[in-house]
């Protein structure tokens, strides 16, 4: 081996291990993100079904398969604006923000863009990542403007309500003894949610829930093979049962160890409500696993994944692979500097 090729890895492994927190490792999160603009597509991936048609305005709603709340014609503005290529590439920096807040190295940040799970979120374009991260992301804000911010984290997270609000609840409950903040953050999100909830007869606030209801088209065969949800084929109480059983068990065997974080509340928490829930797409199962990054986490869903794709079993295996994975990542995830910082976010 030459002096320069001895010299080259330390300098590479160096790179990696350093923590996402100056020009250096920002230009290389920006550099993977744009390769992500080639990454190649399924036929009409989500930003083509969810946000293409958004310059119709409310007129979206005759289409029956339309199934996104009243608010999310406001909110996917600028997931329409910058294309589908753009929301990939804002998926991967989301992902390198998450690790400058967190204080993950650029190994960590990597070990999670190049799992499977985060890859069919890129070959679908879809808003998940940014619906569930940005969030998280904007709740940090501190300063004049923080309150605002914050209101427009819990609107950005009731887009997916069946899954964000296990992240909006907890933090709003870790402001109760500021009732002050609290009423500036709900009158925030009124202005957001409720002026176009209200326009249309019936309210199109009403004919969103009614049509969660009855899915009608594409719709039908998507929330039977791209679910996640277990309770819709063994009823919520067993899906109560078997992921509250689960996820319980982890939470008083590493509560006891003190090593369970705020982390770990979210996680658990994403992962419960995607496998109780009615319905709860793919698209999402990434972000409770992105929260704990690891490369043996990420061997291990590359196995699985790839396993139970190989032998044509994903579609039956996918909410036991993502119950699984969580518990490893729940055991994995290491109380640190980013544990610390998540607790600081909830406040």
């Amino acid at each position: 081996m030459s002096t320069t090729t001895r010299a080259a890895a330390p300098i590479g492994a160096r790179v990696l291990t350093a923590r996402v927190s100056s020009a250096r490792e920002w230009l290389f999160i920006v550099l993977i993100a744009v390769v992500f603009v080639i990454m190649p597509q399924l036929p009409e991936n989500d930003w083509f079904r969810n946000a293409a048609d958004l310059p119709r305005g409310l007129a979206i709603y005759s289409n029956p398969e339309y199934v996104y709340p009243p608010w999310a014609l406001i909110l996917f503005a600028p997931y329409y604006l910058i294309g589908a290529a753009g929301s990939r590439v804002a998926s991967v920096l989301i992902v390198g923000a998450l690790a400058w807040r967190r204080g993950w190295s650029l190994a960590q940040f990597l070990s999670v863009i190049m799992t499977p799970l985060f890859l069919w979120t890129m070959v679908l374009s879809s808003a998940d990542v940014l619906i569930l991260l940005i969030p998280i992301l904007l709740w940090t804000a501190r300063g004049r403007w923080s309150v605002l911010l914050r209101g427009l984290a819990i609107s950005i997270l009731l887009v997916k309500p069946q899954v964000g609000l296990v992240l909006a609840i907890p933090r709003l409950w870790a402001l109760r003894r500021d009732p002050r903040q609290l009423v500036w953050i709900a009158l925030v999100v009124a202005l957001i949610l409720l002026p176009v909830s209200l326009i249309g007869s019936p309210p199109l606030l009403l004919q969103w829930i009614e049509r969660l209801g009855t899915p009608q088209g594409e719709n039908v065969g998507f929330w039977t093979s791209n679910n996640l949800s277990i309770s819709a084929y063994l009823g919520v109480i067993p899906a109560l049962l078997i992921v509250g059983v689960t996820l319980g068990g982890v939470y008083l065997w590493l509560r006891r160890r003190n090593r369970w974080t705020d982390n770990h509340t979210d996680s658990a928490l994403l992962t419960a409500s995607m496998l109780v829930a009615p319905y709860a797409s793919n698209q999402s199962a990434i972000v409770p696993l992105a929260l704990h990054p690891s490369w043996a986490l990420t061997a291990v869903q590359w196995i699985l994944v790839l396993g139970a794709a190989l032998l044509d079993r994903y579609g039956q295996l996918d909410e036991w692979l993502l119950l699984a994975l969580t518990v490893l990542a729940l055991i994995w995830g290491r109380k640190s500097i980013m544990a610390q910082r998540v607790a600081e976010d909830m406040q």
